[in-house]
């Protein structure tokens, strides 16, 4: 105490919490007999004492991570070369602690960076072991997070091991409905096992899977998930009406805050028998991500949820059809129509509109057409004007594999009106685009522009305009707008998180670069394209293939540019997606006018003017074919005046001929 006393001292006191109490203790009476010292102490929860002002230490930010990982890996491997990418999965799966990261460093002296980040799905058990000569709370992953759970009273263990079902932030209710009160909650946050983050919560995912195997070695796993999935299907449930209507927005926002959740939830549901409950979660799910714009995600869990096997006679049977409709509808925007009936089976034995829905879609996969307006036909003048503007959407489907863009528009605009009807911003601003880009192809471009605006603008509102960006660049591009189309498409690479919609923004980008001379610049971008991890979907393949094909015979390699368009065409005709098809026929009109074939070229631009339903007169590459090819007119002509069946005939043909 004398030593103390005799200048301005700093104590530091470490690992506090593990004695708190007499370290609250200690620390008042020393500075209450020693006034010029100050007390720096670190510790996993307050001391509560009078003067004490709290400052929280969060993990590291990713790149302070990325710079200790390659760090203190360096120091083991001099000679280490890995990627940002990999490096920055290690250190996310690692919740940005230095400690763990520290660990997993030292790891690398015995694997390669790809083993340590495969292994680190099993953080805590491939963690286990680390150096002899460190305390046990330092000397592996398991230890670390042991070292903050001893402490907690029996009552704060439970909860944090039922917490532990929760794989993303939740609030003070969904704590609550698995059993877990709030003032528990608070102490688990003040205890630094917990975050907070506004008015969520949330753990580390290293605390979370430690929580979590003692859960199950509890036997209190199944009884917390089922209340989990009980509190998510709850909050999917009172969405549900909302996402049809004026409270679109503020919904369909409230259920991305628990997107994560809802897929635990649904997930649970699904594989632990409780198939009705299941199928309900998942019809909501399924139109939550038709408005978000996440159709691939829709169709690998609707998927999943629809190869479910069923019990004779279930009574969930009665509720698979709202599940193949939402199945159907993201699957038509995600070009994975191709094993529609392997999934979802036959049309449902009713009469409802959601079977005729179902059936339509189905019809319109196996290229039924006219059974597919037959069965949506009784119920276009359905009371609810939601429900009949699926019902004209569905129809507006089939007019467009079909050819008939009259029809197709007069669908479109009924269905806009009905979704108006109910505020329904998703549906008013998917049809606008499509009004869209039938004025464009028939050369309507200030129509055109002005409907792009406007749904532009509704999908802002919504919060779902990334995706949106996209489409309505492309629209922009077929209407020659190749500015705006710019500006849309940079801002999605600028601002989208979804791998996907960047993708697909910088194969549109590398068009507009190819339009304007810069092959290299085409070239690269489409290469960042080529390298993006993730699986894509069968409608961005088919852009990327249409892209790189249009490249390639931009400089001049036909052979490489026939293999990317005869792939494109194959994709885009199993959808089918015939704006899609038109727009890589364009390409194989390239090639053929540069191979020496300009009479083919003619009739392949004249075959695809028929299947986009309109000669799309301002799309940059039309305008330069359309003159490269003037004196062959009389072949676009003769072939423009085709039937949709016989221009797609002509164009399946093409695209199967050799060189």
């Amino acid at each position: 105490m004398d030593a103390l006393s005799t200048a301005e001292t700093l104590l530091v006191l470490d690992c506090c919490e593990r004695v708190v109490d007499a370290a609250a203790a200690l620390a008042v009476e020393l500075l209450e007999r020693c006034p010029d010292l100050r007390v720096l102490t670190t510790t996993r929860e307050p001391l509560d004492v009078p003067g004490e002002a709290l400052c929280p230490v969060p993990p590291l930010s990713p790149e302070a991570s990325r710079r200790l990982f390659i760090d203190r890996a360096r120091a083991g491997r001099p000679d280490l070369h890995a990627s940002e990418e990999t490096v920055d999965r290690i250190c996310r799966r690692l919740d940005g602690l230095p400690l763990a990261i520290e660990l997993a460093a030292a790891r690398l002296r015995s694997m390669t960076v790809e083993a340590l980040a495969e292994g680190l799905e099993d953080r805590l058990g491939f963690l286990a072991g680390g150096n002899r000569l460190a305390p046990p709370h330092h000397r592996d992953l398991r230890g670390v997070v042991a070292w903050s759970w001893e402490p907690l009273t029996g009552v704060e263990r439970a909860a944090a091991e039922r917490l532990s079902v929760f794989p993303q932030a939740f609030t003070t209710r969904h704590a609550e409905y698995v059993g877990v009160r709030a003032s528990t909650l608070y102490s688990l946050v003040d205890r630094s096992l917990v975050e907070r983050d506004g008015d969520r919560y949330r753990m580390l995912d290293t605390i979370r899977e430690y929580g979590n195997e003692r859960l199950v070695e509890n036997g209190g796993a199944l009884e917390a998930r089922d209340a989990h999935a009980a509190c998510f299907l709850d909050l999917a449930e009172r969405a549900e009406p909302h996402l049809r209507g004026p409270g679109q927005t503020a919904w369909q926002a409230r259920l991305a805050l628990d997107h994560d959740n809802l897929l635990a939830s649904l997930g649970h549901l699904r594989d632990h028998g409780d198939r009705a409950k299941a199928l309900r979660s998942g019809a909501v799910l399924g139109l939550f991500w038709a408005i978000r714009g996440d159709h691939a995600t829709a169709v690998f869990h609707l998927r999943s949820l629809l190869d479910s096997p069923a019990a004779p006679g279930d009574v969930a049977d009665e509720l698979r059809p709202a599940v193949c409709a939402a199945y159907l509808l993201n699957a038509t925007f995600a070009g994975a129509l191709a094993d529609a009936r392997t999934v979802v089976g036959p049309p449902p034995k009713t009469s409802t509109p959601v079977g005729a829905f179902v059936a339509a879609l189905l019809a319109m996969a196996e290229s039924r057409t006219g059974e597919g307006r037959a069965v949506l036909e009784p119920h276009l003048d359905h009371p609810d004007p939601w429900t009949r503007g699926m019902l004209r959407l569905a129809r507006a489907f089939l007019d467009g594999t079909s050819g008939d863009i009259a029809r197709g528009a007069d669908d479109v605009e009924h269905a806009v009106r009905a979704f108006r009807e109910t505020g329904d911003h998703w549906g008013s601003s998917l049809l606008l685009m499509s009004l869209a880009y039938a004025r464009s192809a028939v050369g309507d471009t200030e129509k055109a522009t002005a409907l792009l605006e406007e749904a532009l603008e509704l999908s802002r509102a919504l919060g779902t305009h990334h995706g949106q960006r996209v489409w309505s660049a492309m629209a922009h591009i077929d209407a020659g707008a190749t500015g705006r189309a710019r500006e849309l498409l940079e801002e999605v690479v600028a601002d989208a998180t979804s791998v996907r919609r960047v993708a697909s923004a910088r194969i549109c980008l590398a068009d507009l670069a190819r339009y304007e001379g810069d092959l290299e610049k085409a070239g690269a971008l489409l290469a960042l394209v080529e390298s993006a991890a993730g699986e894509k979907d069968p409608s961005e393949t088919a852009l990327y293939h249409s892209a790189a094909g249009h490249l390639a015979a931009a400089t001049g390699d036909l052979d490489e540019a026939r293999r990317h368009l005869r792939a494109a065409f194959a994709l885009a005709d199993a959808m089918p997606d015939l704006p899609m098809l038109a727009q890589v026929s364009v390409g194989t009109a390239d090639v053929l006018r540069r191979g020496g074939a300009p009479e083919r070229a003619a009739r392949v631009m004249g075959a695809a003017h028929v299947v986009r339903g309109g000669p799309a007169p301002r799309h940059p590459d039309v305008v330069r074919l359309t003159h490269e090819l003037s004196a062959h007119r009389v072949h676009y002509d003769r072939a423009a005046r085709l039937s949709t069946e016989e221009a797609l005939a002509l164009l399946r043909e093409e695209h199967g001929k050799p060189g």
